[in-house]
């Protein structure tokens, strides 16, 4: 299972059917698809195999179209392997028929496309991962983010640009912005891709970078040190931000351990409104500052301290997630919080600097 969508009041899933040898070897993998009404019943299944000399494909993502037809993303190999990848589009008809296929890229090179989205101007546009010249298999892991702009009509190549930021780069999705920018994330990393972190860019229209945002976290609240954070999924919010979803790892430990993470930042890779997007790359680790608010639990007033600077800004939520105030550090001023007025409770104090979550303090008020 590649993809699950809600479509028309019904479920649409794609996968594959893998075929085997009598010795229970793969022999080819196609892509199927099943569309399905919202109990999981079947009303219609689809198996394509685009290739005789490519015998594994794969898909990895279903977009739904306007006329009720549908844009498939993936890759395929000529080997189970994987040794040469190259993406492919394909564009089917209300009822599962194919209108296009076309593959993108070139011999002999690992490339690969994730997922699809449907631009403002009716084209397409394919999102993924590309490996450099000098790893053309990319067995070392040294890959750049991957668009190709498609005209829907046939599949023709309209444009086709690499982007990288870090020497590992594994791109899973683009948005577009309404003006015309776009938004790709996923994750990138050093030459280790054991070592990655969530990772979002900028580009204009043409796919030029305009800047780029990494976010690693050392520590979850399981207190373990982790070495990876690894993005699989990444979706555009109603409030215009975006939201990614992935795993800690800690590959490093002797008992490997792993939690979920989820990141949401606003539009412009901030963790807190008003970051901005100045610099061509921004790389921020949420590390363990310490701050203190006193008396704790406090019944009218809460005085700060710890290591505070000019210009850090203090949050104040109330356990629901719920902005009460905010409170830019300024020296001359003691920061402190009059909470007279709040009800008997748990809240929490956020430290942010540059724009970034740096450390949280719980706060209890009791009277």
């Amino acid at each position: 299972s590649n993809d699950l969508k809600l479509v028309n009041n019904g479920l649409v899933h794609v996968g594959t059917s893998v075929y085997e040898d009598n010795q229970a070897r793969p022999t080819s993998v196609n892509t199927a698809i099943l569309w399905m009404d919202t109990s999981g019943n079947v009303i219609r299944q689809k198996e394509y195999n685009f290739s005789t000399s490519d015998k594994f494909e794969y898909a990895y993502d279903y977009q739904p179209l306007a006329d009720n037809g549908f844009l498939l993303s993936g890759l395929f190999t000529n080997s189970g392997g994987g040794a040469k990848q190259n993406g492919f589009l394909m564009r089917g008809d209300s009822l599962g028929n194919k209108i296009w296929h076309r593959s993108y890229g070139e011999q002999g090179r690992l490339e690969r496309f994730n997922s699809s989205t449907i631009l403002a101007d009716g084209n397409f546009l394919a999102c993924g991962w590309r490996a450099r010249d000098e790893d053309l298999t990319g067995v070392n892991a040294a890959w750049d983010a991957w668009l190709v702009k498609v005209n829907p009509l046939n599949g023709d190549t309209m444009w086709t640009k690499t982007v990288n930021a870090a020497f590992f780069n594994r791109f899973v999705r683009a948005f577009e912005q309404p003006n015309g920018d776009l938004i790709i994330g996923g994750a990138g990393g050093n030459a280790d891709s054991a070592n990655t972190d969530a990772q979002i860019m900028r580009l204009d229209a043409n796919g030029n970078k305009l800047w780029v945002k990494r976010y690693g976290w050392p520590y979850d609240t399981i207190t373990y040190n982790t070495s990876a954070e690894n993005i699989y999924e990444f979706k555009k919010t109603s409030d215009g931000g975006y939201l990614f979803a992935g795993d800690a790892d800690d590959y490093n430990s002797s008992d490997s351990k792993n939690a979920a993470w989820l990141l949401k930042v606003d539009s412009n890779g901030c963790l807190v409104s008003g970051c901005g997007s100045v610099g061509i790359v921004e790389y921020e680790v949420f590390n363990t500052l310490t701050f203190k608010a006193y008396p704790n639990p406090a019944q009218d007033r809460v005085q700060l301290a710890g290591e505070l600077q000019d210009g850090d800004v203090i949050t104040f939520f109330d356990f629901t997630g719920k902005l009460l105030e905010q409170r830019i550090i300024n020296s001359s001023e003691l920061p402190t919080f009059d909470v007279s007025n709040y009800a008997n409770g748990i809240y929490l104090l956020q430290l942010y600097r540059s724009g970034y979550n740096k450390a949280t303090q719980k706060l209890v008020i009791a009277r």
